[in-house]
């Protein structure tokens, strides 16, 4: 491991994620968590062992299970892991992503927070066994860390979105040295990543991805995806049942008649 970005979600992760892989890096990042069962379930354990008591609390190699193949992680649910990372990958350097504490939140209720009050969604993952039974639950706890505990959705959890902001930032910059931390705006580009990485710059256009229209087309690409697959395996199964009753009595009839 030799990137932690610590930055929240929203900060331009995605964007760095790409310009990551342009230049040559292997990184993590929810992108890499959302359709990966193994991975949603191990973090999930890791959030309620460190918010919620429930287990022992992951710790140095523990990590290595989903970063162990990567060179570097960003987003949530790993930047909630702040000392634990620190403290796993000493020799990591570290990338704060950041914005604006007001900007960030306008970001958040424009696609997070939208997308967390589908509440449909719990519905679903009590059918979507595959996905949405694992997505779901780990969405909602992120959610709920940047939300200080409160229902993530709601209005009255504002203030408390812009303290863990605040609080989360204040954490970053007290444990990590200066000689090892870049704080980076995705306005800034190539030049400060590459030259804090040793990368020579890339003659092209840094990447800026993940709008916010993008990320709830997708969520919302996903819900439906999900919700087909759940109909057409109940068609599958209504249909099975249907014929495996037709088959029974049909032999069973059969049966009736040929003993008469």
């Amino acid at each position: 491991m030799k990137v932690l970005v610590l930055g929240l979600c929203r900060t331009g992760t995605s964007s760095l994620y790409v310009a990551q892989k342009e230049l040559g890096m292997k990184p993590y990042h929810f992108r890499d968590i959302a359709f990966n069962t193994e991975h949603m379930k191990l973090w999930l354990t890791a959030m309620r062992a460190k918010f919620d008591g429930v287990g022992k609390p992951f710790q140095g190699k523990d990590f290595d299970q989903m970063l162990g193949e990567y060179d570097s992680v960003a987003d949530t649910p790993a930047c909630f892991f702040v000392e634990e990372l620190l403290a796993a990958y000493p020799e990591a350097k570290v990338i704060l992503t950041t914005r604006s504490p007001q900007s960030w939140l306008h970001s958040m209720q424009n696609t997070l927070i939208t997308v967390i009050s589908w509440r449909s969604w719990t519905v679903l993952s009590l059918f979507d066994r595959e996905h949405s039974a694992f997505y779901w639950p780990l969405f909602n706890r992120i959610m709920r860390v940047m939300a200080k505990g409160n229902d993530p959705w709601k209005a009255s959890a504002t203030p408390s979105y812009l303290e863990y902001f605040d609080e989360h930032y204040t954490k970053v910059r007290r444990l990590v040295p200066k000689d090892r931390l870049l704080e980076w705006h995705p306005s800034q580009g190539w030049e400060p990543v590459c030259e804090f990485l040793d990368f020579p710059v890339p003659e092209k256009e840094f990447p800026h991805i993940c709008t916010s229209d993008g990320n709830v087309r997708t969520h919302r690409s996903t819900y439906w995806k999900r919700w087909r697959n759940v109909v057409q395996k109940g068609a599958q199964t209504v249909g099975l049942v249907g014929l495996t009753v037709g088959g029974i009595w049909y032999f069973r009839s059969r049966l009736v008649g040929s003993s008469r």
